[in-house]
């Protein structure tokens, strides 16, 4: 039985991208939020937020410094991929999942649009979100790591 790793998921940008140097250029980093909400037998709403942290790189990382807001929704593809290491503080071997994004597309309706925050992210932010407007947009950007592996 084969296997596959892909994902895809629509959520918002929850904190200011920050760039990092790396070998061949910069790294972005940017946390997206994912809120699932359902009834329950009680028919009250119930929500889950979801944090996925990401990196994209190169030009990539460049064009999305500067166009990525906070509250902005986001549809992203990609791998999910294993970050191994040992612990400063006790030496003890540690597995981190990560996602790798290898397409990101910016949803219409998007922060500059007065989007509503992610509730929990602001004080007293109302829970009701608006869905994205998925009508066309710009071609996405493929965000492939050139360098073969995240750096976190």
């Amino acid at each position: 039985m084969s296997s596959e790793n892909n994902l895809h998921f629509v959520g918002m940008v929850a904190n200011t991208p920050l760039a990092r140097p790396a070998k061949n250029g910069i790294f972005l980093t940017f946390m997206v939020q994912i809120v699932e909400r359902w009834k329950g037998r009680d028919g009250d709403t119930r929500e889950e937020i979801t944090d996925v942290d990401l990196a994209v790189f190169g030009d990539q990382a460049r064009k999305f410094e500067t166009s990525l807001k906070v509250g902005m929704w986001i549809d992203v593809e990609g791998k999910l991929q294993t970050q191994r290491g040992n612990r400063k503080s006790d030496g003890k071997p540690y597995a981190i999942l990560k996602v790798k994004p290898t397409r990101i597309e910016i949803l219409k309706g998007g922060a500059s649009e007065k989007q509503e925050p992610i509730p929990d992210m602001l004080p007293d932010a109302p829970k009701a979100q608006t869905p994205p407007d998925r009508s066309p947009q710009p071609a996405p950007v493929d965000v492939t790591d050139t360098e073969g592996s995240l750096p976190f």
